[in-house]
């Protein structure tokens, strides 16, 4: 059988969103899949440009990656990505580049690393760091 590979130009935010964190995280989306109860087609499908995913899909990947529900509903739903990672739209939603939020993602984890696991933050806290840290309109 062919492995169904993604393209971050296929994806949706909250589908380049996962495919940074898989990447970071060194996880694959079939393992992550069947965390969440799900076929990896299925994942894949809610990843997808132009999909609307169940809000428990979206539920189910907050939960499996310790990401603030929030954060991937504003991905999933409200979030359209443009050239600056801050800022709001016409109907005044705050639009985020997925980018930059794995960015400091990454960075964060990075430094945050070297510490014993119970020292370490959650990676949901590293989560909400982060994207704070684009809203504030700093640079990784």
């Amino acid at each position: 059988m062919a492995k169904l590979v993604l393209q971050p130009d296929e994806c949706s935010p909250l589908g380049k969103w996962f495919l940074a964190w898989l990447e970071t995280n060194e996880k694959s989306m079939n393992s992550i899949a069947e965390k969440m109860g799900m076929s990896q087609p299925g994942l894949r499908d809610a990843c997808m440009k132009g999909s609307v995913p169940k809000p428990s899909t979206v539920e189910k990947l907050a939960e499996v990656t310790e990401t603030p529900l929030d954060f991937l509903k504003s991905l999933a739903y409200e979030v359209n990505l443009g050239n600056s990672p801050y800022k709001q739209n016409s109907r005044g939603r705050i639009q985020i580049s997925v980018f930059d939020v794995a960015a400091h993602y990454k960075v964060l984890k990075a430094q945050f690393g070297e510490l014993e696991p119970e020292d370490r933050p959650s990676n949901r806290d590293l989560m909400d760091a982060a994207l704070e840290l684009v809203k504030m309109g700093a640079t990784a």
